[in-house]
């Protein structure tokens, strides 16, 4: 990669982080984001593992959760309210060798203590997670203000990898 791309990559990822952390500021001042209660509602209404999650401001919704879980081979796409968390839609699609794998890792993870630790480790609000089976992690983005979204990366046992 010559520096003129690479350079592009830094700019188009920066400004995709400012919109993020701009959309979820929004989100935040009118709504409390619990990602990990969320997540546990998601699981339970589909019956299986999430193995990604995040807050959206969706033009057919207004603000929800996201998340995905892996339940079989299928994955289930389950719209949450973000203030209420009743179930707004459920969809599914095959799930994918990746999907699986992530749903492996994901099997054990205490998302309670994982979205704390990711919270208190970038001292903000965890909104969006996502497992990485090829890493052995999960990712999470975490608003620390209005202009700064940091991501925080785990081990399944809440071990801290990294914080950028």
């Amino acid at each position: 990669m010559n520096r003129a791309t690479a350079l592009a990559v830094v700019l188009a990822s920066t400004a995709c982080a400012d919109d993020d952390a701009e959309e979820v500021a929004d989100v935040a001042e009118e709504h409390d984001i619990d990602l990990a209660q969320a997540i546990l509602q998601a699981e339970e209404q589909a019956g299986g593992v999430a193995i990604e999650a995040e807050v959206d401001d969706r033009r057919d919704f207004g603000p929800i959760y996201e998340v995905d879980v892996v339940v079989g081979d299928l994955v289930h796409e389950v719209i949450l309210d973000i203030d209420t968390l009743a179930v707004l839609r459920q969809t599914t699609e095959s799930a994918d060798d990746d999907d699986l794998a992530d749903a492996g890792l994901a099997a054990t993870a205490d998302w309670v203590n994982l979205v704390t630790e990711a919270e208190r480790a970038a001292n903000g609000v965890a909104f969006a997670m996502e497992v990485d089976a090829d890493d052995g992690t999960i990712d999470f983005d975490v608003l620390v203000d209005r202009d700064t979204v940091r991501e925080v990366v785990l081990r399944p046992d809440g071990t801290l990898v990294s914080a950028d």
